[in-house]
């Protein structure tokens, strides 16, 4: 019997098989919310209070201001 613990994977038949037609490859949460913030220029976005600091970082480089939420 295997653990629940930590996140379940997406399970996908086995071989060559894309999810998307068009696939971005990122290595992390941040750097996928750089490319969408990148690609979509928001003026202001609502980010929740309780939310790690390392997630801010892409908001200052691509000059977007944000409010925290509770």
């Amino acid at each position: 019997m295997k653990p629940i613990g930590g996140y379940f994977e997406l399970e996908l038949n086995k071989g060559i098989y894309q999810y998307h037609d068009t696939l971005y490859l990122t290595k992390s949460g941040r750097s996928s919310l750089q490319y969408i913030l990148g690609t979509t220029r928001p003026t202001l976005v609502y980010i929740p209070y309780y939310t790690c600091d390392s997630l801010l970082e892409p908001f200052g480089v691509a000059n977007i201001n944000y409010v925290f939420y509770e």
